[in-house]
């Protein structure tokens, strides 16, 4: 696997794509899983389209390029009923002999005031890791760059959000040194389909 800068038009079919799957971990706000996987497809368009190259911001993405990587991409992920684009619809099947490169993985960070500074703070919007590989070093390699962005950009902190009840995420910041900050509170003042 291989770190490259996001390349505008050519990779955002892949990273829209890995958006709207990584939906498949949860739905908040009462969405249904696909509703919420087309949700998190038009909010990085639209990042996409409005902020890349924009004040600094970056995607950097993950690229298969080993002939094991490559091989693991003509397998079918782990779910057989994904509802946005089946098994392996991804932009057809890659072999290791044909030296084709695939994205199995970004990070989109941006740059924006911190909320009670008004310095500014990097910010993790998007992680997402094709399921094939989590759990095999692409996401700690995009977080790991994504510091060095911020302390490049001079940026005085890094963040994400997270959803309470995913302990996973959690547990995978804190192994990456990022720590609790604040918990925002809500209340549903609407049904999801007034």
């Amino acid at each position: 696997m291989r770190l490259r800068p996001y390349r505008r038009h050519d990779d955002d079919a892949r990273l829209l794509e890995l958006s709207q799957l990584q939906a498949d971990q949860g739905a908040p706000w009462g969405l249904s899983r696909f509703d919420q996987g087309l949700f998190e497809r038009k909010r990085l368009a639209d990042e996409l389209q409005r902020e890349q190259g924009v004040n600094g911001n970056a995607v950097v993405v993950a690229i298969a390029d080993t002939p094991d990587e490559l091989a693991m991409l003509t397998t079918a992920p782990n779910s057989t009923s994904d509802p946005v684009s089946g098994p392996n619809d991804g932009g057809g099947a890659v072999s290791a002999a044909s030296g084709m490169s695939r994205i199995i993985g970004f990070v989109y960070l941006a740059i924006r005031p911190d909320t009670s500074s008004g310095r500014p703070e990097g910010h993790i919007s998007h992680v997402c890791v094709d399921r094939r590989f989590r759990h095999r070093g692409v996401g700690r390699s995009l977080l790991t760059e994504a510091k060095h962005w911020a302390r490049q950009n001079g940026l005085f902190k890094l963040s994400f959000d997270v959803m309470a009840q995913d302990e996973s995420a959690i547990a995978f910041g804190e192994a990456l040194d990022f720590r609790i900050a604040s918990v925002r509170m809500e209340i549903p003042c609407a049904s999801v389909d007034a």
